[in-house]
C-alpha cells in the first residue's frame, strides 16, 4: 500500500486545539494528509495508506489481526471451519451508534457488494465463492455465501488456508445494508458504520477538518480511548505540515500515512520532549517499476542502465539519512517470498556490470510518487540522467483507461513490503502490476496461486515470480525505511511493528 504524496488544498481552523479538561472525554487531534470529503472513501477502492487508516478505525471486519499477525475474533464473535465450509457466528452485541444491529445479512450485502464492484485490489472473493458467475446486482444469487441474522456460512470450492487472513483486510470491511444505496451500491450514510469510529462532521466550505466520534456499542470500546478525533490537514498544500502541526501543539499524532519522512520524526522525537516515536520494521520500499508500456519500448539492457543510474542517485540522495538503506529485493529479507542469497547476489551482478552508456533515441516518461524531501531533491536530478528521459510528479497512478501514449514507462515509488504471506499484498502486487505480468498473465497466475494448497508450494512460487521480476529488469528496489509514527506524551500507544496501519483505539489517555 503507498505512501501517499497527493496534493492537497486546504485549510482549517485552531480553535478546536485546546486541551482535554479531565472532565472532558478523551479528544486526539490527529495530522492527516488526504484531505477529501468522506464520499471519496470507499473499502472498495484503497489505492493509499490513509484511505486504508481511516476506513480501518470507521468500519470492522470479520476478522482482525493482533499486534504479532495473529487472528483474532471481529464482527464474528466465533469463526471455525468445518470441512470445507468456513462459519462466522456474527457478535451477538455489535450495534451502530444510532442501535442498529449488525447482521449476517450486511456480511453478505458487503461481501457481494465488493463482488460486484470488482475494484478493490487485495483479493478476489468472486473466484473463490463463486467463480463460475457474474454478479450484476445484490439479488443475484451467489452459493458460496449462506447468510441469517446471528450467522454467515462461507463455502469455497476447497478449504483455502488463506481466505480468513485475508477477510482481516479493510478492503472486506462490512458496512451496514441500510448505509447503502441498494442500487448504486455508493455509500450513503457514514454515521452508521460497523467500526469503532462514525464521522461526526465532514469537511466542506467552512469546515476544512473532518470529526470522528466513538461508537460505544462497538467491542473496542473503552473509556480510555479517543472518544473525538479531530483529523487536520496535513499534506503538501495544507497551511502547515505534520512536524509544524505538533511543534504549536495543534495535533497529538502524527501517523505512518503521514508525507513527513522517517528521518524527520526521528529528529522530531529527539528535539521534543513531548514526542514519543513507534517504528515498524524496515517495510517501506522505494522502487523503479517497469510498466508494461516501459518493457516493450525500453530494451532490458536499457532498464538495467537506467536503474543503476536511478539507485546511484537514490544512494546519494539519502547518504545522510539515519532510516533508508540500501536493498534488493522487494521483500524483508527474511520475509516470506524473498529470494535466496544466491539469487539476491546474481541480480546485483547484472545490475552492477551494467554499462554507463544509455542509448535512448525516444523520449521515455517516468513519474514518481515519494515522501516531500526527497521527492524535491530527486526533481532537479532524475532529468539531467538523459535528454530523452522525461520525469514528472504524480498526484496519483494514472487511469488504466488513459491512453496508451500518455501513459508512463516506469513509476518510482514508495510502498509496504508486507512481512509475511498475505493474499491481499500479494494480489496487489500483481493487480498493480509490479512485477510485469501484465493484466491476463496476471489474473492467470494469481488464479493459479490460490488453488495452491501447501503454503511452501505457493511461496516458491511467489519467490520465482519475486526473482524473475528482478533479473528481468522489470521492477528494481532502491531504498528500504521504516514507517514511523509520532505520539504525544499524556497518550500510551500499544503498535504492531509488522502492520503500517495505525488503530487509532490503540491510543489511550493517560491519568
Amino acid at each position: 500500500m503507498f505512501k501517499i504524496i497527493i496534493l492537497i488544498s486546504c485549510m482549517f481552523t485552531i480553535n478546536t486545539c485546546s486541551k482535554n479538561t479531565p472532565s472532558e472525554a478523551p479528544t486526539l487531534r490527529v495530522a492527516f494528509p488526504l484531505f477529501k470529503s468522506i464520499n471519496e472513501y470507499d473499502p472498495s477502492r484503497i489505492t493509499y495508506i490513509p484511505e486504508y487508516m481511516l476506513l480501518k478505525n470507521i468500519y470492522s471486519t470479520l476478522v482482525e489481526l493482533d499486534l504479532k499477525g495473529n487472528l483474532i475474533s471481529g464482527i464474528a464473535q466465533k469463526y471455525y471451519w468445518k470441512n470445507d465450509e468456513l462459519h462466522f457466528d456474527i457478535h451477538p452485541n455489535l450495534k451502530t451508534v444510532d442501535g442498529m444491529a449488525i447482521t449476517g445479512e450486511d456480511v453478505e450485502t458487503s461481501l457481494k457488494r465488493l463482488m460486484i464492484l470488482s475494484t478493490n485490489p487485495h483479493g478476489n472473493l468472486k473466484t473463490l465463492l463463486c467463480p463460475n458467475l457474474i454478479l450484476k446486482s445484490l439479488n443475484d444469487p451467489c452459493p458460496g455465501i449462506i447468510a441469517t441474522k446471528d450467522k454467515v456460512i462461507l463455502k469455497p470450492q476447497k478449504k483455502f488456508v488463506f481466505l480468513l487472513p485475508m477477510l482481516a483486510s479493510v478492503d472486506f470491511s462490512i458496512i451496514p445494508k441500510s448505509s447503502l444505496d441498494m442500487t448504486t451500491l455508493k455509500i450513503i450514510d457514514y454515521r452508521n458504520t460497523s467500526g469503532v469510529y462514525y464521522l461526526e462532521k465532514d469537511i466542506d466550505s467552512k469546515n476544512l477538518q473532518m470529526n470522528l466520534a466513538v461508537n460505544k456499542n462497538h467491542y473496542h470500546y473503552s473509556a480510555k480511548i479517543p472518544h473525538k478525533i479531530i483529523l487536520v490537514p496535513s499534506g503538501r498544500s495544507a497551511p502547515k505540515n505534520a512536524i509544524e502541526l505538533f511543534r504549536e501543539n495543534l495535533v497529538d499524532c502524527i501517523t505512518t500515512a503521514d508525507i513527513i519522512s522517517t528521518d524527520h520524526l526521528i529528529d522530531l522525537a529527539s528535539q521534543n520532549t513531548e514526542a514519543q516515536i513507534h517504528q515498524t520494521l524496515d517495510m517501506e520500499i522505494s522502487f523503479l517499476n517497469f510498466t508494461q508500456k516501459g518493457i516493450k519500448q525500453i530494451t532490458e539492457k536499457n532498464r538495467f542502465i537506467l536503474a543503476k543510474k536511478i539507485r546511484a542517485l537514490f544512494h546519494e540522495l539519502t547518504t545522510h539519512y539515519k532510516s533508508y538503506r540500501p536493498v534488493n529485493q522487494y521483500f524483508l529479507s527474511f520475509g516470506e517470498g524473498a529470494i535466496s542469497g544466491e539469487q539476491e547476489q546474481e541480480f546485483i551482478h547484472k545490475l552492477e556490470s551494467a554499462s554507463d552508456d544509455l542509448s535512448i533515441n525516444q523520449n521515455i516518461k517516468g513519474d514518481y510518487l515519494l515522501v516531500t524531501d526527497l521527492r524535491q531533491k530527486l526533481e532537479s536530478k532524475l532529468n539531467e540522467i538523459n535528454k530523452n528521459v522525461k520525469t514528472s510528479s504524480a498526484s496519483a497512478y494514472p487511469d488504466p483507461n488513459t491512453h496508451y501514449n500518455d501513459r508512463p514507462d516506469f513509476h518510482i515509488a514508495g510502498v509496504d513490503s508486507g512481512f509475511q504471506e498475505d493474499i491481499g499484498l500479494v494480489s496487489f502486487i500483481i493487480n498493480n502490476d509490479r512485477f510485469g505480468l501484465g493484466k491476463e498473465k496476471g489474473k492467470k497466475w494469481l488464479d493459479e496461486y490460490v488453488q495452491i494448497e501447501n503454503k511452501q508450494e505457493r511461496i516458491e512460487k511467489l519467490r520465482e515470480l519475486h526473482y524473475s521480476a528482478l533479473i528481468k529488469g522489470f521492477f528494481f528496489p532502491l531504498m528500504s525505511s521504516s514507517f514511523a509514527a509520532i505520539i504525544r506524551k499524556g497518550w500510551s500507544f500499544d503498535f504492531s511493528k509488522t502492520q503500517v496501519s495505525l488503530p487509532l483505539w490503540k491510543i489511550q489517555k493517560e491519568n
